[in-house]
C-alpha cells in the first residue's frame, strides 16, 4: 500500500481532540505539549496524502487516551473519534507480526506493528 499516512497514537489523539474543538487541546491531559498550531500543521501534513489508514493497535491506545478530558468535552471527543473510525479505512493486522519483529522488545507492540505495516 503506497501513498497513505499512518498517524501514531499521540498525534491521532491530537487530531481527534482538535477536530472535536481546537479549544479542547489545552484542556486535554495528554496534550499539554501540543498547541492549536501543532494541530493545524498535523492537518496540513495529513492532507498531503490521498488517504489516511488506521491500525487497530493505535486505535486501542487512542480510545483510552482520548478520554482524558472532562465531560461535556469527552462526549464530543468520543463522537469525533467514532466518526473517524467509521469514515477511515482500518487495516487489520495480527499482533504476532509485531512480536516477531526485532524492534518489539525495545519499542513495544504498537510501534512494532507500525513498522510491520510500513
Amino acid at each position: 500500500m503506497t501513498d497513505v499516512v499512518v498517524v501514531d497514537t499521540n498525534l491521532l489523539v491530537l487530531l481527534v481532540v482538535g477536530s472535536a474543538s481546537r479549544h479542547y487541546i489545552k484542556k486535554h491531559k495528554r496534550l499539554t505539549e501540543f498547541s492549536t498550531d501543532d494541530f493545524e500543521l498535523l492537518v496540513e501534513l495529513i492532507g498531503q496524502f490521498p488517504e489516511m489508514v488506521l491500525l487497530p493497535h493505535i486505535l486501542a491506545e487512542v480510545s483510552s487516551f482520548s478520554r482524558h478530558i472532562e465531560n461535556p468535552a469527552r462526549s464530543k471527543v468520543q463522537e469525533t473519534f467514532g466518526t473517524l473510525i467509521t469514515t477511515t479505512k482500518e487495516i487489520p493486522l495480527q499482533s504476532v507480526n509485531g512480536v516477531q519483529r526485532g524492534e518489539f522488545q525495545e519499542l513495544g507492540l504498537t510501534d512494532a506493528m507500525i513498522l510491520h505495516f510500513c
